[in-house]
């Protein structure tokens, strides 16, 4: 043994090497473990039926089916909610849905004909980033308490509706948009 170090002296500094790649590889694994990555983000609902919130991803189009069912003539009503707190998002009790939104049945075709090629490949798409790419004026949104008013998001009705969720929180808490 004594002969073979002396004659290859760069073994001993080889097997250290190869021990402290192995320790540090196993304390870094450890540390970090693997992080589970969806290939969808979640988004927000609500079920305009039920009067309720869910979560699903965000590659579903609204109007979408819910898990309360349809209305009687089979048209879904499930559509995004824009979800906000006043404090931590975190703090279920403190959310609360600013707007809804969903998409007229023509842009809706345009958004799903944008995701259905990327289901399987695209785990960063979202609807928002590709707005050059379909009808915007499709793009609509309404209060929970006006559901039979949806204005494009394009509206300056939309900008009165998005600023009204600042008057939600008491001063000096400002909402803070929430996902699930």
């Amino acid at each position: 043994m004594k002969e073979l170090l002396q004659k290859h002296p760069w073994i001993v500094p080889a097997l250290a090497a190869v021990i402290l790649l192995f320790a540090a590889w196993g304390i870094l694994r450890t540390a970090n473990p693997p992080v589970k990555v969806e290939l969808w983000p979640k988004a927000y609902y609500y079920d305009l039926k039920a009067g309720t919130t869910f979560v699903s991803t965000i590659d579903r189009v609204p109007p979408v089916p819910t898990p309360g069912g349809d209305l009687p003539d089979g048209q879904p009503v499930g559509v995004w909610a824009a979800v906000f707190s006043c404090g931590s998002c975190d703090d279920a009790p403190s959310r609360f849905v600013g707007w809804l939104e969903k998409f007229t049945p023509e842009t809706q075709k345009q958004l799903a004909a944008l995701i259905e090629p990327r289901k399987e490949g695209f785990k960063d798409f979202n609807p928002y980033e590709t707005r050059n790419l379909w009808d915007t004026k499709g793009h609509v949104m309404a209060t929970k308490d006006a559901l039979d008013r949806w204005v494009p998001m394009e509206d300056p009705e939309a900008e009165e509706i998005q600023l009204e969720v600042a008057k939600h929180c008491a001063a000096p808490a400002k909402p803070t948009r929430c996902s699930p």
